[in-house]
């Protein structure tokens, strides 16, 4: 979770979601969620009336590569609709884009891959063995404070 302000010196913020954010009420401009969980009442509190809520969600064929290998675990159905209905009360979409382009990966960059977000939960057993070609997938939410 990152929060930006345009008239402060900082920039950016990382914190535990689930504990009271660190920040003032009504200051942020945008508050970025990149595959993380989402506390919708404390990222409601700290954005300005005209706040941005961005939110980088994995589509169905995100690193599909890997998942096809066994190296990562698999993406919960309708993840867009639970997203929308987990945010409803504080927050309206604004704006939704798909987002998909390939990127080579070596077996290391493969290993930190596999390893992010709920795989990284996980034991996983297979081990990549070569660079190959996955894919990127994601889809970007832009939702407004309600």
């Amino acid at each position: 979770m990152a929060v930006t302000n345009s008239s402060a010196r900082s920039t950016g913020l990382v914190a535990d979601v689930w504990s009271p954010l660190p920040v003032r009420s009504g200051i942020a401009d945008a508050v970025l969620c990149v595959f993380a969980p989402r506390n919708a009442s404390e990222f409601a509190r700290v954005l300005v009336p005209e706040g941005r809520l961005l939110v980088v969600t994995p589509r169905e064929n995100h690193l599909q590569e890997l998942r096809a290998s066994g190296a990562m675990i698999g993406i919960q159905p309708d993840k867009l609709g639970a997203l929308d209905d987990a945010l409803a009360a504080e927050f309206g979409l604004g704006h939704r884009e798909a987002l998909e382009y390939t990127i080579d990966l070596d077996v290391d960059d493969q290993l930190l891959a596999a390893a992010m977000g709920p795989s990284g939960h996980h034991e996983r057993t297979v081990v990549p063995v070569d660079s190959q070609v996955v894919t990127v997938a994601v889809d970007l939410s832009v939702y407004t404070v309600r």
